[in-house]
């Protein structure tokens, strides 16, 4: 069993499974977010609580309040976790390829894509040139499949030709 890691820890393969990893947010980007989280998680608390204090009737404005609040907070939690613990997870097995995106406290749901034909793998230009950043690109004549995580294009040519020794012959360049 070989395992292939990058410098930069932006990238695992091992055996069939290939973890990328996204770069982390600044720190004060993580913390507003999850700052803004728990605020929307909690308003609609907040507001039932006044309105009891005060003497108010519970009305239907308030579970409305609690669903509205409670999916931007659970968007937003989802968003924080993806920018201080996201990971993709691509697993290649012989007739299909398993992707799932992984936010540290959950799973998103694993998408399966059957796969008869051989391989490709490939890197896409991403931001600046400057920025020296890509995405890696997966595809075959029936799937194509985008990881969302920023890579070195460095570290992204070394997980390129790692892949093509284990799972087939290089292709031409998306850039």
């Amino acid at each position: 069993m070989q395992v292939y890691k990058s410098l930069m820890n932006q990238f695992t393969l091992q055996e069939n499974k290939l973890t990328l990893r996204i770069k982390k947010s600044p720190a004060l980007i993580r913390f507003s977010l999850f700052t803004l989280s728990f605020l929307f998680f909690i308003i609609p608390f907040l507001n039932l609580s006044i309105a009891l204090i005060y003497g108010e009737e519970i009305r239907i404005t308030h579970f409305i309040s609690f669903v509205i609040f409670s999916l931007i907070g659970f968007y937003m939690l989802r968003i924080s976790l993806w920018n201080s613990f996201g990971n993709e997870i691509i697993s290649f097995q012989k007739d299909k390829i398993m992707y799932q995106a992984d936010y540290g406290w959950f799973k998103a749901k694993e998408k399966i894509y059957p796969n008869q034909g051989p391989l490709r793998f490939d890197k896409r230009q991403i931001g600046y040139e400057e920025d020296n950043l890509a995405l890696l690109s997966i595809f075959s004549e029936e799937i194509n499949i985008d990881s969302v995580c920023k890579i070195d294009k460095q570290e992204l040519d070394k997980l390129l030709r790692s892949l093509e020794d284990i799972y087939g012959p290089p292709s031409q360049n998306l850039d």
